[in-house]
């Protein structure tokens, strides 16, 4: 989508459609200074299509790349967080009591530490919820890695993938901009295609974000499969 571009003039700001024709309806022009791009954003995109989920795209003053998302579809990715909110809630004293005894001073299987940049707050300046899910899969795969479990090597090898089937989360506080966070990933069980693992975001002893995971073990062709009996090997001795 070309979508709308920018330039800087006396009064303000002058939109051009993708033929590079100024715009000139009050209206639409209304419509693209109230998404709000900063000033200092440059290669600014806008969407032509005022019901677009996202609106706008800029860069800021450090290259990254930043969105503008449509208030309608802001709000169902909010009410999308409560669909298994009465499933997750039956869930949660188990996993509550799990965490408060892994902070309490027993070891986790694993740690992963990162820190919260700009690009991963929203309009408030806090972590856009979605983004709990990119870290706790980074988690994933720093575990899998520290438990020596190559996973390029066994899609090459054997043909065999993991993929998240299930997860069930919790958000409890905030993570803010600058933030340090820790990742903490426990193995709960191992079936024959599954794995099931406890993972919490953690900002020092405070609980931000909780989550359940199911991870199954698939074919190229998206086929459950057995977990090869070397990687057993290896998760058995994390298994809590």
């Amino acid at each position: 989508d070309p979508g709308i571009t920018r330039k800087q003039s006396p009064d303000g700001w002058t939109y051009f459609d993708s033929d590079d024709e100024p715009i000139v309806d009050a209206a639409e022009i209304d419509r693209l200074n109230a998404i709000g791009l900063p000033p200092a954003y440059e290669r600014c995109w806008y969407s032509a299509d005022p019901q677009g989920h996202i609106q706008a795209i800029g860069y800021d003053a450090k290259g990254r790349k930043q969105y503008r998302y449509h208030a309608h579809f802001r709000e169902h990715q909010e009410d999308a967080k409560y669909e298994l909110l009465a499933k997750f809630g039956r869930a949660l004293p188990k996993l509550r009591s799990k965490v408060e005894h892994d902070i309490a001073g027993r070891t986790m299987s694993h740690r992963f530490a990162l820190r919260v940049y700009y690009e991963d707050t929203d309009l408030a300046g806090i972590v856009y919820y979605a983004n709990y899910l990119k870290f706790i899969e980074r988690g994933r795969s720093e575990w899998v890695r520290a438990l020596g479990v190559d996973q390029v090597a066994l899609k090459a090898a054997q043909g065999l993938v993991f993929a998240v089937r299930r997860v069930e989360a919790d958000y409890l506080r905030p993570a803010q901009f600058d933030d340090v966070l820790q990742v903490t990933t426990e193995c709960l069980a191992i079936s024959g295609v599954r794995i099931e693992l406890s993972q919490a975001v953690l900002r020092g002893g405070e609980r931000l974000f909780l989550a359940l995971v199911t991870l199954v073990c698939l074919t190229n062709t998206g086929q459950p499969a057995r977990i090869p009996a070397d990687m057993r090997a290896k998760l058995l001795p994390a298994l809590h």
